[in-house]
């Protein structure tokens, strides 16, 4: 008997042959990966430009005169090339002298706007520099090659400015304008290396003043005018030595701030000589025998920790140092300092000190920022350094055994306030030089300079862009179709070979 063809055919037929099972098998595999990798590549966050450095500061500048000139900075960190402009919000008591943000930066580059200080009336002025800038997001390049783009994104990014406008003092006999009063002298006073609560400290100049130490030991003189002063401590010479010089001269210019003035005393302790007693002889009446005096010794000053631990860095860096200073078998001074070089330094987050299981730290002073003390942990910070200025800290610890062994220090913060840094130093440092991390390559092309690394999750420094990326949803749902589609032809597949006859006789 001839064969006859079957009634019925499996829909699956065409899945028969074994290259042809395999090669779609490998189609809807590729085809789920790719929608899976494209839904998880749509979720990453927008990137946005961001201006590089937080405000401006020009301090006090008289009334229609111009200050220098300071940059307001702006990093392209979009991802893309973008289209930059920028100017002034307001342009009243605020000039600009030079403008490169014209024009289109590589993702990676930076531009700049250079700002003059002109006020027209005395009093607080504020401003910004505004930089506005565009790109196209080709995110989805990323699934499909050569895609349009996505959405053009428009953002905004500012860096405020602050300055003070400044009366001039009327002429008398000349027509020289007086030098503004603006500056601040400030310092610390220290007795066996503790807050010198009490003493006072004077000042000398063309304005006289003084000042009696706090619990905290610093003293500060405050709106001082251009000219020489001589900063002196008046102190007790018959309880106290000096451990540094009791007077200071100091040239102000009216404008700027002069710190770290640093006074150290130390205890002078009393010493009881032996009576002398007076030998008679009763064999020479007339001679009196030799009264001898004991030797005195006087014991050594109280240990303390010296005014400064090192000289400041050079170049892009910033220095720490610790050291160890025993005052007993149990209680230990410890002194660390850190110091900028020739650039500002932020350390508003921290420098952590970890102290072994057991110690505990019974006093602490810092010429600069605050201290918390939690158990083991010592946090100091909420300062910035201005180039070649030093922050020091002393710690007494009372410790079993007297030694601080299992010491470490975590210090971090950023250079200039834009490139962050994060470093954790095992044990006291003698001495360390952290240097900023080196900033990336230019990307897309572009020629301009390189910009220092964008803190990851961390906001413009004065103002987040407003970015429009309405495609993204729609650009998700087609990636969720794409995946659900792949996954439903695999199922017909499968369906198709479980219904497959399992013996070809029945065939015949």
């Amino acid at each position: 008997m001839a064969k006859q063809p079957l009634a019925n055919q499996p829909v699956s037929g065409f899945a028969d042959h074994s290259g042809q099972k395999q090669l779609i098998l490998i189609l809807v595999l590729g085809l789920s990966l790719l929608a899976l990798l494209g839904l998880g590549l749509s979720q990453l966050p927008a990137a946005h430009g961001q201006s590089a450095n937080g405000p401006l500061n020009f301090g006090n500048q008289l009334v229609n005169t111009i200050s220098g000139p300071q940059t307001a900075t702006f990093i392209n960190s979009t991802g893309f090339s973008a289209t930059v402009s920028a100017g002034l919000q307001n342009g009243t008591d605020f000039n600009t002298t030079g403008n490169t943000c014209t024009g289109i930066i590589a993702n990676g580059g930076q531009c700049s706007v250079n700002v003059v200080f002109s006020p027209k009336t005395p009093g607080l002025k504020n401003d910004s520099v505004k930089f506005n800038y565009t790109y196209n997001d080709f995110s989805d390049s990323a699934i499909v090659p050569g895609a349009k783009p996505n959405a053009l994104v428009i953002g905004s990014s500012s860096t405020n400015l602050q300055g003070n406008g400044v009366n001039p003092h009327s002429p008398t006999t000349t027509t020289s304008i007086a030098p503004p009063c603006g500056s601040q002298i400030q310092g610390y006073v220290l007795v066996d290396g503790q807050p010198g609560a009490g003493q006072v400290v004077k000042l000398e100049g063309p304005s006289n003043d003084q000042a009696t130490i706090g619990a905290g030991g610093f003293f500060y003189f405050n709106n001082l005018c251009a000219g020489t002063f001589k900063l002196s401590l008046v102190y007790d010479h018959s309880k106290f030595t000096a451990g540094t010089p009791d007077s200071l001269t100091i040239k102000t210019d009216g404008v700027n701030a002069y710190r770290d003035n640093a006074f150290s005393l130390a205890t002078i302790r009393a010493t009881t000589a032996a009576p002398t007693t007076a030998v008679v002889t009763t064999a020479a009446p007339t001679t009196a025998a030799t009264a001898t005096t004991p030797a005195v010794t006087t014991p050594p000053a109280t240990p303390q920790c010296p005014a400064s631990l090192f000289s400041p860095p050079t170049g892009t860096k910033l220095r720490i140092g610790g050291q160890v200073v025993k005052v007993s078998d149990t209680r230990s001074l410890l002194c660390v300092q850190v110091s900028a070089g020739d650039v500002l330094v932020d350390l508003n987050d921290t420098v952590i000190i970890n102290l072994p299981a057991g110690a505990i730290v019974s006093q602490s002073s810092a010429n600069l920022g605050t201290v918390t003390t939690s158990n083991t942990t010592v946090r100091w910070g909420a300062f910035s350094l201005n180039p070649k200025q030093s922050a020091n800290l002393v710690l007494s610890i009372d410790s079993p055994g007297g030694n601080l062994n299992g010491s470490s220090i975590f210090v971090s913060g950023s250079f200039n306030r834009s490139q962050a840094f994060q470093q954790r130093i095992p044990g006291l440092p003698g001495l360390i030089d952290i240097a900023p991390a080196a900033p990336p390559p230019a990307q897309g092309g572009g020629t301009g300079p390189a910009a220092p690394p964008v803190i990851p999750s961390a906001a413009p420094a004065t103002g987040v862009g407003a970015e429009n990326n309405s495609g993204s949803p729609v650009f998700i749902l087609i990636l969720a179709v794409i995946a659900s589609a792949s996954l439903g032809i695999l199922g017909l597949f499968l369906t198709g070979r479980a219904n497959k006859r399992p013996n070809k006789k029945e065939q015949k």
